[in-house]
């Protein structure tokens, strides 16, 4: 974003550093003819040695305020993914493939081959999910809802999840492929804090559901979103999709502001059910203030079961559920820079600089910080860096700042405005006189500020003349020939 005379005038070159200044990615702003704001994606190559969690910069070219330049970013390695698989547990030896659950369909998809071994499965029974159970995984995959307790206290079943998602986690979650009403649905949406609108029975969209060439295809969305979370599949996904038909789904609805659509029903094929219903949806916990600053939800409206959809027979099942969990686990990391002056630790964490002193909270200045939680977890390294709304040099209209002087002042005070010629006039836009009349009247306000000063400059300079003959008398040699002193 720019600001002035010369915003959109001509492109801003950009450049990704290591703190040892070596190059790992360079890009391009393009400005529209006009604009203020441009966006853009740098590609950069994290090194392959060296820091843990390498901290990153990506800084503009030089130009009159140097402060809001860079901004820098800690990037965090993983070794390694855990997925909790909430389901019964699985049994994919000796079965045919018309016998796969869900949930085996699922722990294929992380780990078709055993040579990817960076995801990990475990298995969770719904029954059993509880904080500590949640503490030692990235993900949870939620394919038997109906099993999760609901109102048994923050530490166990929805509840832990929803606290496990506000905490960083990502939560992906499926229909219950049995018969009957979804009663989960309140309990999900309560949760996560969703004002969601779940049906209690799923929506039809073939005659006859039986029939597996039945069923409307499936279409991506916003797939030129850089944050989308199924972005790094935006070349080859419409291709994949191409083929993969619903029969049945559970369709969330009223999703507000906060969450995002990722895949629907094509809006072309299914008429008689509305426009692109919605297939998979995420969306960042809610709290009272808003989407939460870490975690994320997913949620599909279609479970892996040939009564419902042929997806998992297609190809596109695999690099889909990797997708879901690879991106979504970054998403849900809490993020590990924020901005100058509006960033409060966590309760019980303390914040250290550079130099291993404690640093005032909320940190005021730009920099790299060490944060270290009194409960015993490892030290991370914060990133704070400058409020780059400090740097926006567009007018205030008058409005606004009315609206924000006013906002501070008591309820019966009044503002007044001067204008280009003098004239003063109050917030109701009525005269009140002119400025040369306003300075007549507070003449003797400058007689006593004048008074005052002459007062202060005599009391100066009386008391570096008495001083002067203090000292006078304090060196002077006494009987003994010695000078006197402190």
């Amino acid at each position: 974003a720019r600001t002035g005379d010369a915003a959109g005038e001509r492109p801003v070159a950009i450049t990704v550093r290591t703190e040892a200044r070596i190059e790992v990615g360079r890009g391009t702003a393009v400005f529209e003819p006009g604009a203020g704001r441009a966006e853009t994606v740098v590609p950069f190559l994290v090194p392959a040695d060296g820091d843990a969690q390498p901290l990153l910069s990506a800084a503009i070219e030089a130009d009159g305020l140097a402060a809001d330049n860079a901004v820098r970013m800690p990037i965090e390695r993983r070794s390694s993914i855990r997925v909790a698989i909430v389901a019964p547990p699985g049994r994919v030896a000796g079965l045919g493939v018309g016998e796969f659950s869900p949930a085996d369909w699922v722990r294929l998809a992380l780990r078709p081959s055993p040579a990817l071994a960076d995801i990990e499965t475990i298995d969770l029974a719904p029954a059993g999910v509880d904080a500590p159970s949640l503490s030692a995984v990235d993900a949870a995959i939620v394919l038997q809802p109906e099993g999760l307790q609901a109102g048994g206290g923050a530490n166990t079943g929805w509840e832990a999840l929803g606290s496990f998602a506000r905490r960083g986690g990502l939560v992906v979650v499926f229909p219950g492929v049995g018969p009957g009403a979804q009663t989960w649905t309140d309990s999900f949406r309560s949760a996560f804090g969703l004002p969601w609108s779940l049906p209690r029975e799923p929506v039809v969209t073939a005659d006859d559901p039986s029939d597996p060439t039945a069923g409307i295809p499936l279409a991506a969305t916003d797939l030129d979103d850089p944050g989308h979370l199924l972005s790094a599949l935006a070349g080859e996904l419409d291709d994949l999709l191409r083929g993969v038909t619903v029969r049945r789904l559970l369709p969330a609805t009223e999703l507000g502001d906060d969450a995002r659509t990722l895949l629907q029903t094509e809006p072309q094929a299914e008429l008689q059910f509305g426009s692109g219903l919605p297939v998979l949806v995420g969306s960042a916990p809610i709290t009272e203030t808003g989407a939460a600053d870490a975690g994320y939800v997913v949620y599909s409206a279609v479970v892996a079961d040939s009564a419902w959809t042929d997806l998992p027979t297609r190809p596109v099942m695999v690099p889909l559920i990797q997708e879901i969990v690879r991106q979504g686990v970054g998403l849900a990391t809490p993020r590990p820079a924020y901005t100058a002056g509006a960033w409060f630790p966590p309760e019980g964490a303390t914040l250290l600089d550079t130099e291993g002193r404690p640093a005032a909270t909320p940190a005021r200045h730009a920099g790299v910080y060490t944060m270290i939680n009194t409960r015993g977890s490892e030290p991370t390294t914060v990133v704070v860096n400058s409020d780059t709304a400090g740097s926006d040099v567009t007018p205030i209209g008058r409005e606004r700042l009315q609206a924000w002087l006013a906002a501070g002042l008591p309820g019966e005070t009044r503002l007044a405005w001067i204008d280009d010629t003098g004239e003063i006039t109050d917030d109701q836009g009525d005269a009140a006189g002119s400025l040369d009349a306003a300075e007549a009247g507070s003449a003797w306000v400058r007689w006593l500020a004048l008074a005052a000063l002459a007062i202060a400059c005599i009391e100066t300079a009386i008391a570096a003349v008495s001083s002067r003959r203090g000292l006078g008398r304090a060196l002077r040699p006494d009987a003994a020939g010695r000078e006197g002193g402190p």
